[in-house]
């Protein structure tokens, strides 16, 4: 089992036999059938499977990890929903209400 980065398609490429096929299944790694083997591009999911890396690639995971530890945290507020503005300028009491001649309402 190995491994590799490839800088020509910029993916983290494993190679295994059959039998070993779930160990980067279970890491969410793709398969890709042509070349018969797993990739991934994030590098966080192939520090999952760092033990079979080559050096080139651990240093790689490694500084990729640095850098984002020396990023600020951004903090999204969430977003406000719009205020909601009524239908119809007038209430359900004044519906309710006899004396309130409820025919005007209709008049454009």
């Amino acid at each position: 089992m190995k491994l590799t980065w490839v800088e020509k398609w910029k993916i983290y490429w494993f190679q295994c036999n059959y039998d070993e096929k779930e160990i980067p299944k279970s890491k969410h790694f793709r398969w890709q059938p042509k070349a018969k083997v797993w990739y991934t591009k994030d590098y966080r999911i192939a520090n999952a499977l760092i033990n079979y890396a080559d050096e080139k690639t651990k240093e790689l995971i490694n500084k990729l990890y640095e850098i984002e530890k020396s990023l600020p945290k951004v903090i999204k507020e969430p977003r406000k929903k719009p205020e909601r503005k009524p239908k119809y300028d007038w209430t359900i009491t004044e519906l309710m209400d006899p004396e309130y001649n409820r025919y005007n309402l209709l008049q454009y």
